[in-house]
């Protein structure tokens, strides 16, 4: 396990903290000064900032993207000299990453707002939204959501739930534009942010029940124009071409796009190497390890509690399978197969997306009944597997027919095959450690949420993925040193196997009947 830490740090941590220092280019410290022939933009494609970059930088050479993490990532490799963005959210990024920093002025001042369909009744129901921003401006509550999601980092922050809302004038369908922090986008599973706030305060001050859905940006346009949706919300610039086919809201917040660039090596503080500033990031800033240790505590949790569970549940599974009534006994078969044949993370998903969506702690509740099921039926093929195996087949046989009781077959069978039950055991228990981060995919907020937070919002990605590669060798480590073979539990109970070892042939010609 040491050689293994070794070499992931040598492959990966050193060759970030020992990289070389880049040249800086001067960059204009004002907006205007970014038309030129030595400059390169970056955009990212289905926003309107591709046609800012052309209208206003001519000149300039305009790389176009996919996503915003490409984006802002060819800043730091040095393809880009700056990102065209709105600038709230370039803001939001910087919380997370000191690598970048804001140009002052705007590239295009612009006012966000809500889209609606464009027929009578979106339109009454984006005058309906009108209304309760401008209630919300004069009560100063907007105020109040503009500190909450724009004062500072939007770690752990949360909106409502919109479960709870049960109303009476019908059930509005929202679509929202999952990458624009601190607008809209996903936390632990959730919608969350300034947006999503406005959309389930407006439905619940005017009786609407809230369906929401993430799209991307182009998609929310084109669901909200043909009626798929009702409602839009994400960071949306309020155009005079979006308007030719959408209904505007009343403007909830104003700012405009702007441009971020590399935050250069001489405006630092103090010089100091990307491990140190990445860890420090990762770690320390705004208590980050708080994160890690709730993620870690996760994993912990269901691990525990699904190896307790899923030990008993798949003990009963095989005396099920041996003692029960013919119909219980292939119906027990039935289940073990289906559970075999179902990926785990199909199995958690539906547990999750069908039944417990909606429970408080509802995504932890579908990871633990997830995991047991699937643990479960692990313990019962290495139950069957030594107790069918040349040793203890008589053992089985003898069970099967009732010649033994529950307690004496499982006290037998680990004192003949305790160090191999023990091995498989083992190992199921560590394949269990390594699958629980696909409870991430639902909305259990552990490791694999931490790494994805860190790499949607902060773009800071090598070093959360590194620590979490080592916390999880370190967990596997821990627990296959703790159920190594010298501390496999000592069974004192003795077997009196005399009085069943030996069969005539007419009790052993039973089994073939």
């Amino acid at each position: 396990m040491m050689f293994a830490v070794v070499l992931l740090a040598f492959f990966v941590i050193l060759p970030a903290a020992c990289g070389k220092k880049e040249k800086t280019k001067t960059l204009p410290e004002t907006v205007e000064g970014f038309n030129s022939s030595d400059i390169t933009l970056a955009v990212v494609d289905g926003y309107i900032f591709s046609d800012l970059a052309e209208k206003y930088y001519p000149e300039a050479k305009i790389l176009h993207f996919d996503s915003r993490e490409n984006a802002y990532k060819s800043i730091i490799i040095g393809n880009a000299d700056g990102v065209v963005d709105d600038e709230p959210i370039i803001r939001a990024i910087m919380r997370g990453n000191d690598n970048y920093r804001l140009i002052d002025g705007y590239v295009e001042p612009a006012d966000y707002a809500f889209i609606f369909t464009k027929n009578e009744a979106g339109e009454k129901l984006g005058q309906e939204f009108s209304a309760y921003v401008r209630s919300l401006r004069a009560s100063g509550e907007l105020q109040q959501l503009d500190e909450k999601w724009f004062g500072d980092r939007t770690d752990n922050k949360t909106s409502d739930s919109m479960a709870d809302l049960n109303g009476t004038n019908g059930t509005i369908k929202l679509v929202y534009d999952i990458s624009n922090v601190p607008f809209s986008y996903m936390s632990a599973g959730k919608p969350v942010g300034y947006d999503i706030d406005l959309a389930i305060g407006f439905c619940r001050e005017y009786g609407y029940t809230l369906e929401a859905g993430p799209s991307d940006f182009t998609a929310m346009l084109d669901g909200v124009a043909d009626g798929t949706y009702d409602m839009g919300c994400g960071a949306i610039t309020v155009t005079d071409e979006r308007a030719e086919r959408l209904y505007f809201s009343e403007a909830d917040y104003s700012g405009g796009a702007s441009i971020c660039v590399r935050n250069s090596v001489e405006q630092e503080k103090k010089e100091v190497s990307y491990f140190s500033r990445s860890f420090y990031r990762t770690f320390i800033e705004n208590d980050n390890y708080k994160l890690f240790l709730r993620g870690i505590g996760t994993t912990l949790l269901i691990t525990i509690i699904t190896v307790l569970a899923g030990t008993v549940m798949g003990c009963t599974m095989y005396i099920l399978t041996q003692r029960a009534d013919p119909i219980i006994r292939q119906l027990t078969k039935l289940t073990i197969l289906i559970i075999r044949g179902i990926p785990a993370i199909m199995t958690i998903m539906f547990l999750y997306y069908v039944y417990y969506q909606d429970m408080y702690f509802g995504e932890i509740v579908a990871a633990v009944i997830g995991f047991t099921i699937i643990f479960s039926e692990r313990v019962y093929h290495t139950i069957k597997e030594c107790a069918t195996d040349e040793i203890n087949g008589d053992l089985e046989r003898n069970y099967r027919v009732e010649y033994i009781d529950t307690d004496e077959f499982f006290a037998a069978l680990y004192i003949r095959s305790g160090k191999t039950m023990w091995k498989s055991y083992r190992e199921n228990v560590i394949n269990l450690i390594k699958f629980t981060p696909i409870a991430g995919y639902i909305a259990v907020y552990d490791m694999t949420r931490i790494v994805e937070y860190f790499r949607q919002n902060t773009f800071e990605f090598i070093m959360p993925l590194t620590v979490m590669a080592l916390l999880y060798m370190m967990l596997i480590g821990l627990v296959s040193w703790i159920m190594r073979d010298d501390n496999r539990p000592k069974d004192r109970k003795q077997v009196d196997e005399s009085a069943w070892a030996v069969r005539d042939e007419d009790e052993e010609s039973l089994f073939d009947r």
